[in-house]
């Protein structure tokens, strides 16, 4: 199973000249357990686990999503979602946010 963080980075690597690309990973696990009458209905146990990626070009904003992928998917998710880019609007607001030193901010704390 590959690792979530290594998949990410391949997205990323992924981008092509002018586009910008974000990508993160979620794997959670989810127990649920039905009672009535103090007997057990039902028991359900689900993981999840996926990498979803946005890709932006022209201020064109597009997504994908693919659970559990191996590392040689990357690629077509970053496909997928750049080729969904070309069907919206674009958008001056459609930008990755620049890093920047941010500095402390007292003024936002109270005991």
């Amino acid at each position: 199973m590959p690792d979530l963080a290594d998949l990410c980075g391949l997205a990323v690597d992924a981008a092509e000249s002018g586009e910008d690309v974000e990508a993160y990973a979620s794997d959670g696990q989810r127990t649920q357990v039905r009672v009535r009458g103090g007997d057990v209905e039902s028991l359900t146990f689900a993981d999840s686990r996926g990498v979803g990626v946005r890709v932006i070009v022209g201020n064109r904003v597009g997504y994908a999503y693919a659970a559990d992928p191996e590392e040689d998917e990357v690629g077509e998710l970053v496909r997928s979602a750049r080729q969904s880019a070309g069907f919206a609007e674009p958008d001056q607001g459609n930008s990755l946010p620049s890093l920047g030193e941010v500095g402390a901010m007292p003024e936002i704390f109270r005991e």
